[in-house]
């Protein structure tokens, strides 16, 4: 189907409110999501401005050509497209595994979909307000991850054709849900609407039980759902199973209803991915058996993707309560070998949350923990680029210096972050990673000096993302007088309207003065809605999930309790669920991880 209009243009707008608009035939961005130079600029970077324009390309077909009946159908635009643009850049560069990086951001998902104050990705739309809630996680994420577990489970063909019958049978028209799944079914002869309208009218998701039954693989569903243990809820589930063994591997596409499923077992001891590839919106849990071959063999025989499912999946049972911080930290670290990104960005994310609820001679013997299983992965890799390394490679070796050189604390990393900092701002050949890395390292450890050439090279840069990178490393800093420039930097033209409550929200998640910028937010409330868009009113929001000290907890639930966002409602509840959740975490993990970390 081709591109249905008589012109294309593209425009980055200095101060835009949001990421980009679809404008039939004139696309808006923000500067940093169209402008850039390719050569300074990290595979994060990258990734986020090819992702950004194929996504509102995709508008073009999906919310332009046909577009949803009413604002309850938002999410036929917002997922299509966030599902198409992944697929455009993964056809354009399949070396990046734009699926797995996908499936990072699908975790935030994972989260927001398991609580109390979720919803389903559609629901009645009666006021301006509720409309304007629409544009959530739920909606982007979620939507384009059903999407993506429905392509993979029919097959990329069959799922193509579906679509192209949709967007012929409906072009210059105006569609409700159930068009899609229609279309779809048709082409494939598959119950497609039966399977994905619980998908798009239940909130929550389902946990998979996998466990052995002799000759048989039992799966068994409950919607997890930490707060309703007991929820009947179920899901018409469409699961890949692989089951892989020295002979050789099997997979099966199949279908778990309420009653559960089983299949043979094809040796004595194979190993079995209940989520092959991760493709579903599950997470998935074996029993001992099971598990234990899996992670004995992770590194052999699990995809990327399967071994970061495997991780975010550990964490979300610590989250839950149905596992303890230990066993978390017993799984990592067996993957000190491991060489992928997503997978470490799944680890580094567990291990960060476990830093925030130890200090003194605890946190210390942390670090160590995390020194020694990074800095050999580092190692391995070294900090100057090498002619084999791939853009996943060179993306590793940022991330791997951040978690060495701040969740590690670790000072000879901070001392070659600053050697290459200072040889990347001076104009010297240094790998985009390592100097965006370097940033974030130096400002961590950083004092005066460094603060004020940072606030030069943020004013001064010479391209959209060292800009952020410079204006969002000044939320690192840990001395108190540094911080609170930064904070009332916020209320004036050093930083624009449109980065203020982003830079809010990264100073809320600051493990030592994010409190400090919580007061600011809560002191000068009306004075900051006054200056940002609407919109984006919610970031203000956005770190308060990691404030989990009792004070902290009764005072930002008593503020808000008085200030509602009615424009995002329900991302707010949704804000205040997560920051109860992980002050119960603190809690329980605390004293575990300080007996564990204190002798």
């Amino acid at each position: 189907i081709a591109y249905p209009e008589a012109k294309l243009d593209q425009a980055a707008i200095p101060d835009f409110a949001q990421g980009a608009m679809e404008n039939t035939g004139l696309v808006t961005y923000r500067e940093t999501l169209l402008l850039m130079d390719d050569a300074l600029a990290t595979f994060a970077e990258r990734l986020d401005v090819a992702e950004t324009i194929a996504h509102e390309l995709a508008h073009m077909w999906f919310g332009d050509l046909v577009t949803m009946r009413w604002w309850n159908g938002i999410w036929l635009n917002e997922a299509f497209a966030t599902f198409m643009s992944y697929l455009c850049v993964d056809a354009m560069e399949p070396d990046w595994r734009v699926f797995d990086v996908f499936q990072r951001i699908r975790a935030n998902a994972f989260e927001i979909d398991a609580l109390e104050t979720t919803r389903p990705i559609e629901y009645p739309v009666h006021s301006p307000n509720d409309a304007s809630g629409m544009f959530d996680t739920l909606t982007y994420t979620k939507g384009g991850a059903v999407l993506r577990m429905l392509e993979q489970w029919l097959g990329r063909d069959r799922f193509r054709d579906g679509i192209r019958r949709y967007l012929r049978a409906h072009a210059y028209a105006n569609t409700e849900t159930h068009d899609l799944w229609d279309a779809i079914g048709e082409e494939t002869g598959e119950p497609v609407r039966r399977i994905m309208d619980a998908w798009i009218f239940q909130p929550g998701y389902p946990a998979i039980a996998v466990h052995r039954d002799g000759d048989l693989i039992r799966f068994e569903q409950k919607r997890f759902s930490p707060s309703h243990p007991d929820d009947p809820t179920t899901w018409p589930v469409p699961l890949i199973v692989r089951q892989v063994w020295a002979g050789g591997e099997q997979v099966d596409r199949v279908l778990i209803e309420r009653e559960g499923l089983q299949i043979p077992l094809v040796s004595e001891d194979p190993v079995v991915i209940g989520n092959a590839g991760g493709a579903a919106f599950v997470r998935v849990f074996y029993d001992d058996e099971l598990r234990a071959r899996l992670t004995a063999r992770a590194s052999t025989d699990l995809t990327p993707a399967e071994r970061q499912c495997l991780v975010d999946d550990a964490w979300a049972s610590v989250v839950a309560g149905d596992a303890s911080a230990s066993s978390f930290i017993d799984l990592v670290a067996g993957f000190a070998q491991e060489t992928d990104p997503s997978v470490w960005q799944a680890i580094v994310a567990g291990l960060a949350w476990c830093d925030r609820f130890v200090e003194g001679a605890a946190r210390e013997r942390l670090r160590d923990f995390v020194r020694n299983l990074v800095r050999p992965a580092l190692e391995r890799l070294g900090w100057e680029g090498r002619p084999e390394d791939r853009d996943l490679d060179r993306e590793l070796r940022g991330d791997l210096i951040r978690a060495l050189g701040i969740l590690g604390d670790d000072a000879e990393t901070q001392a070659t972050a600053r050697e290459a900092e200072s040889r990347s701002r001076t104009g010297a050949d240094v790998e985009p990673s390592v100097a965006a890395a370097a940033v974030d390292v130096v400002a961590f450890a950083g004092g005066p000096d460094d603060y004020e050439r940072f606030r030069a090279s943020a004013k001064d840069a010479a391209t959209p993302q060292e800009h952020d990178r410079y204006l969002y490393a000044l939320t690192r800093f840990r001395d108190k007088d540094l911080f609170e420039r930064t904070l009332r930097a916020t209320t004036t033209d050093e930083i624009r309207a449109q980065d203020t409550p982003f830079v809010l929200a990264r100073a809320q998640v600051n493990r030592d003065l994010g409190p400090r910028a919580w007061r600011f937010v809560r002191e000068r409330w009306d004075d900051l809605l006054g200056r940002i868009a609407p919109s984006n009113a919610i970031a203000l929001a956005g770190g308060i999930r990691t404030l989990t000290d009792p004070d902290l907890v009764a005072d930002v639930q008593a503020f808000f309790e008085e200030h509602d966002i009615p424009q995002n409602h329900l991302m707010l509840l949704q804000a205040l669920e997560r920051q109860r959740v992980f002050a119960a975490l603190r809690q329980r993990a605390a004293p575990e991880l300080t007996e564990r970390f204190g002798g």
